[in-house]
């Protein structure tokens, strides 16, 4: 199993419109992760550093 991990950050005062853009995920994007065999992808935003 290969993990890959990276940061990046939101824009103070974009949280909301982040969190309504990603949700619901994409059905594309679902369907393109599971064709390149990725079948658990977790993202985390961290609330004090804006951190994805």
């Amino acid at each position: 199993m290969i993990r890959k991990a990276f940061v990046m950050s939101v824009y103070a005062g974009q949280e909301d419109q982040y969190r309504r853009r990603h949700n619901p995920v994409w059905q594309e994007l679902l369907d393109t992760l599971k064709a390149h065999g990725v079948h658990n992808y977790s993202i985390f935003l961290h609330p004090e550093t804006r951190q994805l």
